[in-house]
Order: structure tokens, then C-alpha cells, then sequence
């Protein structure tokens, strides 16, 4: 337990959009933003969690950061300080990692930060990575190397995810290959390297995104990751995991906020009256990351070696009444699917 030192940059005015405390949780790193008034009195707290269900909700990111604010947040006093006892008595009692501190008018003064308690637990669930694509949009780039093996920052798109998914506890990977593959498995091998287990599913024709999930064994009962193996994300796995078990999924989808702009003003009308002019409007839709999580024994629902994708796949899910679940996601994310993509992730990370 500690007070933080930077408390200051997770302050956010109350008048502020989802985008901004967006743009304040990624800043400060600590994983909650406090909303104040113009006199700095504490409205609310906002965290990943209230940004999530505000997403699903519907609420786009220029909509008032109020919209997400958790009002009713715990709070201690200034005169508490000086009793730390009290301070993690209060962080085990409500199993809170945050607890902003206000004096008698209610203004921030401060933010106690829970220790981290981070463990090394291993995670017995599997980590499957589609990396059996073509990449054909990547031309030339892809000419002679498979697109999971492109390099940025000086390391193949591939190996960062299965380093960040490595911090998050997964130690048992698959990865599916097919073009090139003999170039993945020879880069990777048996993950000893990185200190994980990994073996392959080798395609013998496109599978699709989910085809070749038919020849994983299903008997075990934890849900299985899985992920694209050309996304480039700083996606909380575990949260994802913890989402998944907590409502129960069937299977679970990570999707992403995508935006654009009509380049053009939009005039609406009923009949031949001009009801409202829209100066160049924002469109908004949650699209596929690209990220999911999947129930091992609806896998059932696959054919082996054939061809199926993953939007398939949860359309089966759902016709067979299970239970499939949407989790948005604000953290970095980009597919690199096209050059323009690509050469934009190189020259933001090197």
C-alpha cells in the first residue's frame, strides 16, 4: 500500500469525454481515473471496467466521461493517512487496488495504490495463434516471409503477442500454420526458447479463422484462447479470461470502436422537408478484434479439415443456444493486415 506519488495525472475535469479518460488511464498507467469538479472536489472514479460496460452500452467515445463514472466509489479521509493499518483494512475488506482520499469538503488530496500483487501463476488453459494466412494484402513484404514473422521493433509480429500473452500467465501455445509455415516452426520450435511449451497444427489447405480449431483435443474443460496472429494489442488477457468465466460464456468476441467521418455535410429530411443539417457526422460501429475466447467443447460444432471462420463458428454457437458474449476493448489495438498498417506500426515502435 502506498500513496501515489503521480496522483495528479489521473485527474480528469467532470466535463470531459470517454475519449479523454481514455486518453488519461493510458497516460498515468494506474487504472483509474479520478473525475473532478472545477474546485477539484471528487466526483467519481472511472476504471477499465466502467469504460467497458459504457461500450457495450453503446455510448461513443466523444459522449460526456459522466456517462461512465462510478459516483458511489469507496473513498477514504484525509485524516486516515496517518493510520495505515486502517487504509489496508479497507483494501481487504472491499478487495478495492484504489482508494482516492478527500478532506472534509470533499477534494481529491490524494490516491492510495494497493500493492502490486502480481503472481507467476501459470495458466493451464491453451493459447491458440492463426498464423497460417497468406497475407496477400502485404505483398511484397509477404513474398518470401510469412506475415506473423514480419518484424517490428526488431521482433516478428508473432512473437510479441506470445510474449504478452507469456506475461499474462499462458504457457501452453498452438499455433496454426500453413503458408511458409516451415519458417515459423523453424523461428519458434518447441518454445523453449521463451520458456513455453508450443506445437503446431500444420493446414493442408485454408481452414479459415476457426477450420483448424477442430484438431485441438477438447477433453479439457478450461475455455482456449484465441487470437490472430496479426494483431498488434496490449489487450489485459486475463481480464478478457475473467469476463468470459464471470458471464458464464459460451464463447466471447474482443471487439474495437472503429470511427469515420462522412466527408460530407448529411441533410435529413422527411418527404420534401429539410428537417436538420449534419456537418460532416461520426459514424461508429464495434467491429471484430480479432481476439477471442472459446468454450473447448464447442468445438463440437467443427468438422475437421474443413474450412470454417470464426464468424461461422459463433453463428453455430448461437443457433445451438449458446451463450456468446461481446467485450470491448479501448487498450492500443491494430490489425496489420494492410502495407499502409504495417509500415505505420514500424514507424511508431521502430
Amino acid at each position: 500500500m502506498q500513496l501515489a506519488l503521480d496522483w495528479k495525472e489521473t485527474l480528469l475535469d467532470e466535463n470531459s469525454t470517454i475519449r479523454d479518460a481514455i486518453k488519461c488511464l493510458d497516460k498515468s498507467h494506474r487504472q483509474i481515473v479520478l473525475v473532478v469538479s472545477k474546485n477539484m472536489k471528487l466526483v467519481g472514479t472511472v476504471t477499465d471496467g466502467d469504460i467497458r460496460r459504457g461500450l457495450i452500452k453503446g455510448f461513443s467515445l466523444e459522449e460526456g466521461a459522466k456517462n461512465v463514472t462510478n459516483k458511489k466509489s469507496f473513498v477514504c479521509q484525509e485524516a486516515d493517512i496517518s493510520n495505515p493499518t486502517r487504509i489496508e483494512q479497507f483494501f481487504d475488506q472491499y478487495e478495492i487496488n484504489h482508494i482516492p482520499v478527500i478532506n472534509k469538503e470533499g477534494q481529491i488530496k490524494g490516491l492510495y495504490i494497493r500493492n502490486s500483487k502480481k503472481t507467476q501463476i501459470e495458466l493451464k488453459n491453451k493459447f491458440v495463434i492463426m498464423a497460417g494466412g497468406r497475407g496477400e494484402r502485404l505483398l511484397p513484404y509477404t513474398k518470401n516471409c510469412p506475415k506473423p514473422l514480419l518484424k517490428i521493433n526488431g521482433k516478428p509480429i508473432l512473437e510479441h503477442i506470445i510474449y504478452n500473452a507469456k506475461e499474462f500467465g499462458f504457457r501452453k501455445f498452438i499455433i496454426s500454420v500453413n503458408y511458409l509455415g516451415e519458417m515459423i516452426k523453424e523461428y519458434f520450435g518447441d518454445g523453449a526458447k521463451w520458456n513455453i511449451d508450443i506445437s503446431y497444427i500444420e493446414e493442408n489447405n485454408r481452414m479459415g479463422t476457426a477450420g483448424s480449431l477442430s484438431f485441438i483435443d477438447n477433453s479439457a474443460n478450461e475455455p482456449v484462447i484465441v487470437s490472430n496472429g496479426d494483431i498488434w494489442s496490449n489487450i489485459d488477457y486475463v481480464d478478457f479470461l475473467k469476463f468470459h468465466t464471470d458471464n458464464s460464456g459460451s464463447a466471447s468476441m474482443a471487439t474495437r470502436l472503429y470511427e469515420w467521418q462522412n466527408p460530407f455535410g448529411v441533410v435529413e429530411s422527411k418527404e420534401h422537408e429539410l428537417l436538420r443539417f449534419v456537418e460532416k457526422p461520426v459514424h461508429s460501429s464495434q467491429i471484430n478484434a480479432g481476439i477471442y475466447i472459446i468454450n473447448s467443447d464447442e468445438f463440437n460444432h467443427l468438422k475437421q479439415d474443413t474450412y470454417c471462420d470464426m464468424p461461422d463458428l459463433f453463428r453455430k454457437i448461437i443457433d445451438n443456444k449458446g451463450k456468446a458474449l461481446v467485450y470491448p476493448i479501448h487498450e492500443h489495438w491494430q490489425d496489420i493486415g494492410r502495407i499502409e498498417d504495417f509500415q505505420k506500426l514500424q514507424k511508431e515502435f521502430g
